[in-house]
Order: structure tokens, then C-alpha cells, then sequence
């Protein structure tokens, strides 16, 4: 799903500088067109009806490329699949290029207008409306050189040397555009490369950074998170934006690893995280408070601007769920002792912390499973 959105961004952004070439190409077109009939009136070179040059040079090809252009923008803003979005602006490109090609004909370089659709087909996986646009280059060029043969015979006694003059052109656009279509090949697979490649890169940083963010084990925060997102929060705290640390420890872990084993103590880890992730609905908008694993079986509780009262609450609240815990391999249950400070200006994190790990000490002291609050900050 990632690497489809990821094409899709590379089409999208394509797909809008080509609107704008395109956009720019019909205005330049008209310019041009307008230019050259002005240029011929007043030099008097041109022999034909000024008014039917007028219709056959300026008029019909702006309106061509005009209506094509405006189609194409309208079909790019609706709500449709995209590959048809990319089908579109490249048949615009074709057909731009035919009106230039065939109402330009006497400028044999006019010829290969047609075949810059192919170029822009690059964003086009599907291979029938490629050689749609290949065909449809030929064709136009093959229009292209026998409009102007017919338009120039019997203008001079060497009919043949025109006719071969204008066959041996449209030979080399034939391989011109052939040369277009498969540079439009390659380039399609470029671009599938480089998306991949991109790809690999954004899962590799993805998966590294949920390495960072989280704990293997419990599946909750990490210390690095904490370093990287936390700590520096405690230097902005006023008294109307206090924010409360808590720790965490589960009581005699040591013998739990010795009695049942370093798996067993694995799950109570992951039970801490369970319960913490619980109660403080971690991760979601409305989170009442994040709990990261700081080291070993230490766990910390952060408390964004909530009263101290409900932050003790909390904590006891954890207490009483994990203690409830039941393991299938034991009977016996496990116990959590606390400690917390609430933090009403700015210090640095290493004093909060220091403050808290006290009153878990004393906690500890005190007996074990409980919550001690130390003095405010």
C-alpha cells in the first residue's frame, strides 16, 4: 500500500508539470500562429486567402489545442482512477502535438509534435494505449508528409525529388519515434526502480524508528524516547502547566528471574506494559499518561498537566491491576512499589528524576507495594 501511494505522489507530480507545459505549449502555440499570419500580411509574401489562413493557421489549431487542453484539466480534477488521469494528459500530448503537426505541416521538424505524448507516457503502465500513442505518432507523421507532398506537387518539375524528399523524412521520424516509445519504456522502469528503492528506505527508517520509539519486550516506550521526546518538557513547566513523573519498580524482580526463570520474569515485564498501556490508554489522543521502560524492571510514568491527586490515583490504580496479575506459571503474585514528584517549574530532568527515584526508595522502605509522593518541584 505504501509503495502504490508512493507511485502515485511520482504520477501526481508529473502529471502536474506536464498540465503546465502543456498549458504553456498552447499559449506559446498561439502566439506563435498569430505572429507568423500578422508577419505574412504585412510582408505580402503569403499568396493564399488571408482569410483562409487566418481559419487554417490561427483559428482551427488554438481551438484544437484549446478544447484538448481544457478536457484534460477538467479530467484531472475529477474523482476517477488514476491510471485513466494519466491516460488522459498523455493522449492531450499526442493530440496537441497532431494539431500542431498537421495544420503545421510545411515544418517537417512539426512532424515529431505527435510523438511528445509518447514521452509523457512514461506514467502509463498499461502497454495496449502505448502502442495506441505509438501507431497514432506513425499515422500523424505519415498524414503529416503526405499533406505537404500533395500541397507542393506540381509546384516545381521535380516532383519525384520532392516526393523523395519528404518519403526520406518521414523514415526518419518513423525512427525517431520509435526511439521515443522505448525511452519511454526504460524511463517507466526507472521510475518503478527508484520508487522501490524509496520504498526500502522509508520501511528501513520505519522499522528503525519504531526500534527507538519503543521497547522490544513490553512493547511500551523507550528510554531513547523518553530521551528524545520527554525530558526536555520538564524546562517549560509553570505552575499552570505542571507535569508529574512517576516510577515504577516491580518488588523483589531479582527473585523472580532466580525462582522461575529470565522468561518468566519476560512476562511480567510484558504484564507491567499491559496493565500500564491499560489504564493509561497510551498512544491514543485522549491518553491519561505515557509509560516507558527506563531499564530492567523500572518504569516510568509521565503525567501531562493532570492535578496531582488524579496522577496518584493512577498510579495506585496500576498497582492494584498488576498486583491481580495472574501467571500460568505460578501462583504466586507480584507486587509494584511507586514513586512520584509533580513538577510546577522548570528543571532539568535529571533532578525530577532524582526526586522521584527517592520516593520510590521510600516506598520501598516503607514496605513495598505502595505510592509515595514526594515534595513538589
Amino acid at each position: 500500500m505504501k509503495h502504490s501511494r508512493t507511485v502515485q505522489e511520482v504520477e501526481e507530480t508529473v502529471r502536474a508539470y506536464m498540465l503546465r507545459i502543456l498549458f504553456l505549449c498552447v499559449i506559446v502555440l498561439l502566439i506563435f500562429d498569430f505572429a507568423f499570419f500578422v508577419y505574412f500580411k504585412y510582408v505580402g509574401t503569403l499568396q493564399a486567402d488571408m482569410r483562409i489562413y487566418f481559419l487554417h493557421r490561427v483559428v482551427a489549431p488554438s481551438f484544437f489545442n484549446v478544447l484538448i487542453y481544457v478536457e484534460t484539466y477538467r479530467v484531472e480534477h475529477r474523482d476517477i482512477p488514476e491510471h485513466r488521469k494519466n491516460i488522459a494528459i498523455s493522449l492531450c500530448a499526442s493530440m496537441i502535438g497532431g494539431v500542431v503537426g498537421f495544420f503545421h505541416s510545411y515544418y517537417i521538424v512539426l512532424w515529431l509534435a505527435p510523438s511528445f505524448g509518447l514521452l509523457f507516457s512514461t506514467i502509463i503502465r498499461e502497454v495496449k494505449v502505448k502502442k495506441f500513442l505509438l501507431i497514432y505518432s506513425y499515422v500523424m507523421v505519415t498524414i503529416c508528409a503526405i499533406s505537404i507532398t500533395a500541397e507542393k506537387w506540381g509546384e516545381t518539375v521535380y516532383n519525384q525529388t520532392a516526393l523523395d524528399y519528404y518519403m526520406q523524412h518521414m523514415i526518419i521520424c518513423y525512427v525517431f519515434i520509435t526511439v521515443f516509445y522505448s525511452l519511454s519504456t526504460v524511463l517507466r522502469n526507472h521510475i518503478d526502480e527508484m520508487v522501490y528503492a524509496v520504498q526500502l528506505v522509508e520501511e528501513t527508517n520505519d522499522d528503525f524508528n519504531r526500534r527507538i520509539q519503543y521497547d522490544a519486550l513490553t512493547a511500551v516506550y523507550s528510554r531513547d524516547y523518553i530521551g528524545h521526546h520527554i525530558e526536555t518538557k520538564f524546562l517549560s513547566c509553570t505552575p499552570e502547566h505542571p507535569i508529574t513523573l512517576g516510577i515504577i519498580d516491580i518488588d523483589d524482580f531479582k527473585k523472580i528471574n532466580d525462582n522461575y526463570g529470565h522468561a518468566s520474569g519476560d512476562v511480567v515485564l510484558k504484564r507491567v506494559g499491559e496493565v500500564g498501556k491499560a489504564i493509561g490508554i497510551t498512544g491514543r489522543k485522549d491518553e491519561l499518561f505515557k509509560i516507558a521502560r527506563y531499564g530492567g524492571e523500572e518504569f516510568l510514568l509521565i503525567f501531562n498537566e493532570r492535578d496531582k491527586e488524579t496522577c496518584e490515583m493512577l498510579m495506585k490504580l496500576l498497582l492494584r491491576e498488576f498486583s491481580a496479575s495472574s501467571y500460568a506459571f505460578t501462583t504466586e503474585m507480584f507486587t509494584l512499589s511507586g514513586g512520584m514528584v509533580t513538577c510546577y517549574q522548570s528543571n532539568d530532568f535529571a533532578t525530577v528524576f532524582q526526586a522521584a527515584d527517592h520516593a520510590l526508595y521510600a516506598a520501598k522502605t516503607n514496605g513495598k507495594n505502595q505510592v509515595v509522593v514526594g515534595d513538589d518541584l
